[in-house]
């Protein structure tokens, strides 16, 4: 069996080669842009997984074919997309344009309109191939509360970002693609992917490390500057950020979500469409989520309340630079996992514990951002807290202002934020 995969060198797309390469599956890379550079970016996003020099030898050994998502044929000969085509079994579709503040055109160009160009690469091959994409969770938009069935797809609800309503909407052209053929496809919605693994220079970062490198490379100086506000002599900026008291966000470790996504697509498939939620069994308050979005930042200190109709200049900017977060603090939802419960149980696979602080302060972890020492990253703290808020009792370094541009991309050096 070959398999076609987009998206190899995003923080999904590599962590989900890497497990097909340790399962020794045969894989295409389609990629943008030149091969050579991409088979870079491969090898690092993949060594960035943590998997091994096993997969990374397999990785040599993997086809890269340049292939771009807004072009007819993806932008390819008529003879070489046909020869493609022939080549393939099924096909991994997780490239996308991930960016939260995406223009609703940008977004729609490329995960709908480019996931029509891959259904083409389908109905090309010499059999009808499976088709599994990689959607989300939160094409559930607004909903508020509530449990998401797996086959529930519905804007009444709106969308937070025009991230999610190009996901709706290409879910709603998968199945319709779907229901005129004699194909199998499996849709997986996974949530927020994370990972403890300290951040890979140039390497893909995912939604936590791209927040807290943003917050970094700002630094307290310059965010209190143009907040035009004094920094305290403290050197620390107290922030008050919105959080709903019931509100939780779901967040998975990458690691089990690849493992699982492969699982929930190579069991047997009944034909037509399957969707299959990727959660975490237990969801994180959001509150915890916020408080360990500071752990790497000793100049700031957050205490998470229910309202804040009164912001300062200062917490105004810091809403700004964690943008994509805003609209994720307030809901209550959870997610039908059935599907994964039955997969993990038949592969005598325990799905992972509740997220510890310990653990969600490592993935909000910037990376080399940071010009303070390595301990000083991570206070700890002998004193007791005060109730809701992140205490410091480290000395307070001060970061580098601009070590680095802010990194908006989940995806390592590509500045479009695309796989």
């Amino acid at each position: 069996m070959t398999i076609a995969l987009t998206g190899g060198t995003g923080f999904v797309g590599s962590h989900l080669l890497a497990e097909l390469l340790r399962r020794q599956q045969r894989v295409i890379a389609l990629v943008r842009g030149d091969t050579d550079r991409a088979r870079l970016r491969l090898r690092r996003a993949v060594a960035a997984t943590g998997l091994g020099a096993g997969v990374l030898e397999y990785l040599d050994g993997v086809p890269v074919v340049q292939a771009d998502l807004e072009q007819p044929h993806l932008g390819l000969e008529i003879e070489e997309f046909r020869r493609l085509a022939r080549r393939i079994d099924t096909i991994w579709h997780c490239a996308a344009h991930i960016d939260l503040n995406a223009t609703e055109t940008a977004a729609h160009r490329v995960n709908v309109t480019g996931t029509r160009r891959i259904l083409q690469l389908a109905d090309a091959c010499l059999r009808p191939p499976h088709v599994v994409y990689i959607s989300t969770a939160f094409v559930a938009g607004r909903r508020p509360s509530g449990t998401v069935g797996e086959d529930d797809l519905d804007d009444s609800h709106g969308f937070v970002n025009s991230y999610e309503r190009s996901k709706y909407a290409t879910e709603v052209l998968i199945r319709e693609w779907a229901s005129t053929r004699a194909t199998k496809v499996t849709v997986l919605r996974p949530s927020v992917l994370v990972t403890s693994r300290p951040p890979v220079a140039r390497g893909p970062r995912h939604p936590h490390a791209v927040v807290s490198r943003r917050l970094a490379s700002y630094g307290p100086h310059r965010l209190a500057r143009q907040a035009g506000q004094a920094l305290p002599a403290s050197g620390v900026l107290a922030a008050r950020i919105a959080v709903g008291p019931q509100a939780v966000i779901n967040v998975l470790p990458v690691e089990y979500a690849a493992a699982a996504m492969v699982r929930l697509a190579s069991a047997t498939h009944p034909g037509a469409t399957r969707t299959h939620h990727v959660v975490h069994p237990t969801d994180t308050p959001a509150r915890a989520c916020v408080l360990a979005s500071a752990a790497h930042l000793p100049w700031l200190e957050v205490t998470p309340v229910p309202d804040l109709s009164d912001p300062t200049p200062a917490e105004k900017l810091l809403e700004q630079l964690a943008s994509i977060a805003v609209g994720y603090r307030m809901t209550g939802r959870r997610y039908d996992r059935r599907s994964l419960d039955a997969a993990d149980a038949a592969a005598g696979v325990t799905p992972p514990p509740p997220l510890t602080p310990a653990y969600l302060a490592a993935t909000f972890d910037p990376g080399s951002v940071l010009s303070m020492p390595p301990a000083q990253r991570m206070p700890t703290s002998t004193a007791t807290p005060t109730a809701g808020t992140l205490m410091r009792t480290t000395p307070k370094a001060t970061p580098r202002e601009n070590a680095v541009p802010p990194h908006d991309s989940f995806l390592g050096d590509d500045p479009c934020t695309r796989c």
